[in-house]
């Protein structure tokens, strides 16, 4: 509820705020992360499964972790928060192991590690937003190259601070606007290995226009670059950077993402990597079928890879 009172909220105030010229601070580009703050305390999540907390910068990776390692290293599978629309960022917040069927969790049954990570730009109060708040969550978003800072940065610290990790074996997925992430991960840091993505957003200025039109118009208007941002932000634009295997994932029954969406990724991404595997579903809607059917189907993927 709270992801669609965001989305309602942003809409609401495009239509009735003016327009005001501003210049804001350029964007600072990715460095790798220089400070590693300690591992925070095992806390044990369900039976077999404990999380560490950590806080990186303004935002927060949880390291999920078999409670017994039957293997040296293992695998290792980043994930950002979904559920906003594609100009600003998230959080997963207090509820990240509390939903009914976290997403997560399935791949830590399996034998992976999972790094849940926030990504830069969340509306602070999404149900009472002003265009000010807009225009600053959608400035951090940017300037964290739509998520991809935090990203990097979280890979950047599993890499050095968890020996459990394999780090030739480090995977992206999301869903919906955080697929969208893990496909621009998999298109820019050659560390990730596989990418899987469940009914993502890849045309984000379709997407913008579709759902946060007014919003998207004040936005370029105010905050400067924000159109080439969404370009660059944009999978189906990056797609021939797109050189690991892929695990594509959607339902037909989706009423939220147009499965064709999906399939022109899919077309375009087909010309330049041979690593695809592209999965209709043919049920389930857009958070259930990625539960119920995607993530087992891309675990044994997963797994398949040499």
């Amino acid at each position: 509820m709270k992801r669609l009172i965001l989305g309602l909220a942003i809409l609401a105030i495009a239509c009735h705020e003016p327009v005001h010229e501003k210049q804001v601070a350029a964007a600072p580009h990715y460095a790798p992360l220089d400070l590693f703050p300690p591992l925070g305390p095992a806390r044990t999540v369900e039976k077999g499964i404990v999380v560490r907390e950590v806080t990186l910068g303004r935002g927060r990776i949880w390291i999920y972790l078999p409670a017994t390692l039957k293997a040296k290293t293992i695998p290792c599978v980043f994930i950002a928060p979904a559920g906003v629309p594609p100009i600003v960022g998230s959080s997963f917040g207090p509820d990240l192991d509390r939903q009914r069927h976290p997403e997560h969790l399935p791949y830590v049954r399996a034998g992976f590690a999972v790094v849940a990570y926030d990504v830069d730009g969340e509306l602070a109060h999404p149900d009472d937003v002003s265009y000010e708040q807009v225009l600053e969550a959608a400035t951090a978003f940017k300037n964290a190259e739509a998520g991809m800072v935090n990203a990097r940065h979280a890979i950047d610290y599993v890499v050095k601070m968890v020996p459990a990790v394999d780090a030739k074996r480090l995977y992206c997925a999301g869903h919906s606007s955080a697929g969208r992430l893990s496909l621009l991960l998999a298109e820019s840091d050659p560390r990730i290995a596989a990418c899987i993505a469940y009914a993502p957003v890849t045309d984000v200025e379709r997407r913008v226009k579709a759902i946060v039109p007014d919003a998207g118009r004040y936005l370029e208007a105010n905050l400067p670059g924000f159109r080439d941002f969404l370009r660059a932000s944009s999978p189906i634009l990056q797609v021939q950077q797109l050189r690991c295997p892929v695990f594509l994932f959607h339902s037909e029954a989706d009423g939220r993402i147009d499965i064709a969406e999906s399939d022109a990724f899919f077309a375009a991404l087909s010309k330049t990597n041979p690593r695809v595997k592209y999965v209709r579903a043919t049920r389930g809607d857009h958070y259930e079928s990625m539960i119920e059917e995607g993530v087992p189907e891309a675990i044994a993927w997963l797994r398949g890879l040499v």
